[in-house]
């Protein structure tokens, strides 16, 4: 097999991920490396500025407000509910919303 360079490992392996989008197993798997490593050089290649990501869309409000409470009162998580016309449905939204998740215990 052929030795990459660090630089170059960094801009193959985003290439596949982001552009093959292959899992980091098989990128880990086609160039001998572990998937640690491919994760590793992926963190790597956006810390540098050779992958950009760039989102489109504003963070939808909800979102935006729960980090600005959290942020604000030193929450370590905020959950805000939409308010829907049927006072029930809003109530359903909040049950919801408080209720324990699958593995948060």
């Amino acid at each position: 097999m052929r030795v990459h360079s660090e630089a170059d490992l960094k801009v193959l392996v985003a290439w596949m991920y982001y552009d093959e989008g292959l899992t980091h197993e098989k990128i880990a798997r086609r160039l001998s490396l572990s998937r640690v490593a491919v994760t590793r050089l992926l963190q790597r290649a956006r810390r540098e500025g050779i992958v950009q990501i760039q989102i489109t869309r504003p963070l939808p409000v909800q979102f935006q407000l729960e980090r600005e409470l959290e942020a604000a009162f030193g929450l370590k998580r905020a959950i805000v509910v939409p308010t829907y016309p049927e006072h029930g449905a809003t109530l359903d939204a909040l049950g919801r919303a408080g209720a324990p998740r699958p593995g948060s215990r």
